[in-house]
């Protein structure tokens, strides 16, 4: 070899093993829209991902996921997070849901190491739970724009969960319960309540936490015209058996028939899951009188 050759076969070799370490380990890469790929930690958020369409996207999921692959590795639950299964995993995005976990410390300094995006999404409301479709559909795209499967969706959610004002009015006054004993009920500004309000009924109580306990008797003091029980997987033919202790206490509701079951597995998850549930109710409701306070 030439002394001329063998220079420039050197200076080849030199800036091939610059570029291979030009990046550290761990060091953010420039990655493209479809090369995203999510650690989605949250039920509502896989749900909604895979209504979007983006379910191939998801490299990790939420340890009470009951929606996407069980072979995708869990990334951690309301415990905590496996930290080992996400450096795994290599995701470049991280969904949260704000209400079921705080942004630990170690997965703060672990994003900013690796280049990974941590996005946390508020899950308490109705209006989180809209605004999430078109932020999910952007994160899995990395675009600024909606896909059309995204304006498709949040059209169709709109369409049953906040279009349709009068679907639910003969329900009335409206106890939203998700336990008997003690009673849990959903109240104002749970996404349930905010739900059943845009259909047309009027959740009770009024006033209070997005979830409140009551005994008994405070039930036969609100009298709700219908109770709507949200139970997920409860058998359907035994309403009797899931309103408990509730059953047998004289309620008016329960008296002339006024109950609705919804036993939707994805009940109690704020996702596009309503869209479902909204329908259900409205079918449901469609069976009753308005109530004469109500006409």
């Amino acid at each position: 070899m030439t002394i001329l050759a063998r220079t420039i076969f050197l200076a080849i070799l030199t800036a091939l093993f610059a570029v291979g370490c030009s990046e550290s380990p761990g060091a953010e890469t420039e990655i493209g829209g479809d090369q995203r790929r999510l650690a989605v930690l949250s039920p509502a958020g896989a749900i909604i991902l895979r209504d979007l369409g983006h379910e191939s996207r998801i490299v990790a999921r939420h340890g009470f996921d009951f929606v996407l692959d069980p072979g995708l590795p869990v990334g951690g639950d309301q415990t905590g997070l496996d930290y080992e299964a996400l450096l795994r995993a290599q995701p470049t995005d991280i969904v949260l849901e704000q209400a079921a976990i705080e942004v630990p410390r170690r997965l703060s300094e672990l994003a900013e190491s690796r280049g990974w995006r941590v996005h946390v999404l508020p899950m308490l409301n109705l209006e989180n739970v809209r605004d999430a479709i078109l932020t999910l559909d952007r994160i899995a795209t990395g675009e600024n724009t909606a896909t059309v499967s995204g304006r498709e969706l949040l059209a169709h959610f709109e369409r049953s969960v906040l279009d349709q004002p009068t679907a639910c009015r003969s329900l009335g006054r409206t106890l939203l319960v998700t336990w008997t004993d003690p009673v849990g009920v959903m109240g104002p500004g749970s996404f349930h309540a905010d739900m059943l309000r845009s259909l047309g009924a009027t959740p009770i109580p009024e006033e209070g936490a997005p979830y409140i306990s009551l005994d008994t008797e405070d039930v036969l003091r609100l009298d709700p015209d219908s109770i709507v029980l949200l139970m997920p997987s409860q058998d359907s033919s035994g309403v009797t058996q899931a309103l408990g202790p509730l059953a047998s206490v004289g309620l008016r509701a329960v008296e002339e028939g006024r109950v609705v079951l919804i036993n939707h597995p994805h009940a109690l998850t704020p996702s596009t899951s309503l869209i479902e549930i909204a329908d259900s109710l409205a079918a449901a409701s469609a069976v009753f009188t308005i109530p004469e306070h109500a006409e």
